[in-house]
């Protein structure tokens, strides 16, 4: 889904993929790689023609305690479970959540 300022928001988990413009019309494209619900590991592949800043809002199930976010690897965001978490910040083509 598109938010209204011109991010993507994350509210359904299962393999996809879905093109979309974002930030200032820059075109993007989303891949989720997944075996949801069989095992609770989701990756969103980010291809970009350039780099944009826009907003990356992920809906956490009110069931999903633990559940850790990180971004090429690095770092670790514990987000609260039933809230939808919001990811704004730079990204790249290539990016990986």
């Amino acid at each position: 889904m598109a938010t209204p300022d011109g991010g993507l928001a994350i509210v359904a988990y299962g393999p996809c993929s879905a093109s979309a413009q974002v930030a200032d019309g820059v075109p993007a494209t989303l891949t989720e790689e997944t075996e949801y619900p069989f095992d609770g590991a989701v990756s969103f592949h980010f291809s970009l023609p350039r780099s944009a800043r826009f907003p990356l809002v992920l809906r956490i199930p009110s069931w999903a305690s633990g559940t850790l976010i990180s971004i090429n690897g690095k770092g670790e965001i514990q987000p609260a479970p039933g809230t939808f978490h919001r990811i704004e910040r730079l990204w790249n083509d290539g990016d990986l959540v």
